[in-house]
């Protein structure tokens, strides 16, 4: 919220039961609520907290009503609830050309100032149910503007966001917006961080080790020194390589070793 006098509509679909709401300030103002035209049923307040609890709620749209000793403070207010109806997804993380193909998101994080796919997928909400538009909210409650998902087939995680990108490190929440399969609206939220990504490992350059100078030829050849004092042998005859070790056939000729073989 942005101060503990913001009003906030919440969403309950006809699976959630055991309903929370929470309002937290960051210093103590003695926060409070309403939840409009509903009395909760067990209360919990702190000098900085307070907290209402029902057991159940009827699905649809309710108003919140905080206030506080100091109505333009910083105030939180969340939800939590139990549902078979939860929130999967993440962050398709890596390169290449598929990479909106992948069915393997990283639920924990994405990178700090690199532009990723988010895959979604929200258990048990049959057909017509569906997921709608995402949202991001960031470092102070800043919440991005919410954004059509995309449709994928083929793909477990079928419902996709084109590219999310984070500016500064922290931690983050993703929010979709959806409908049930009753036909009532309905929020879900998964926790991330935005974190630097690892240096890539890099590869030690591969070295030529120097040639051993020449000290002396072999087979009569000449051992001739440059300007520059590296050295190499002049072959004469039949002969060649390196230090001239290697005879040449003539005429088609081909070495072979000989082989001395001992006579008794």
């Amino acid at each position: 919220l942005a101060n503990c006098s913001q009003k906030y509509v919440v969403l309950v679909d006809e699976t959630m039961h055991w309903i929370t709401f929470f309002l937290e300030a960051g210093e103590p103002v003695n926060p409070t609520f309403y939840v409009q035209g509903e009395d909760d049923e067990i209360d919990e307040q702190s000098p900085s907290s307070y907290a209402a609890r029902f057991n159940s709620l009827p699905p649809g749209q309710y108003l919140i009503g905080p206030s506080a000793d100091l109505p333009t403070s910083y105030c939180q207010f969340s939800m939590r609830a139990r549902t078979e109806m939860t929130l999967q997804g993440g962050f398709m993380l890596g390169s290449g050309y598929d990479l909106e193909r992948s069915d393997f998101p990283n639920t924990r994080y994405t990178y700090y100032q690199q532009s990723a796919p988010v895959a979604v997928h929200v258990n048990r909400n049959r057909s017509p149910g569906t997921l709608n538009a995402i949202s991001f909210v960031g470092e102070e409650n800043a919440f991005s503007r919410p954004k059509l998902l995309g449709k994928r087939y083929n793909c477990a995680y079928e419902y996709v966001f084109e590219s999310f990108y984070c500016d500064a490190t922290g931690y983050y929440y993703v929010q979709i917006e959806g409908v049930s399969f009753q036909g009532f609206n309905f929020r879900r939220i998964i926790p991330f961080n935005c974190i630097v990504s690892p240096p890539k490992p890099t590869t030690p350059p591969t070295t030529t080790p120097a040639p051993t100078p020449l000290s002396q030829c072999q087979n009569g050849g000449v051992l001739v020194t440059n300007l520059d004092s590296s050295s190499y042998c002049y072959c004469l005859g039949l002969f060649t390589g390196t230090n001239c070790e290697t005879r040449i056939c003539a005429n088609g000729g081909e070495t072979s070793e000989i082989v001395e073989i001992a006579s008794r």
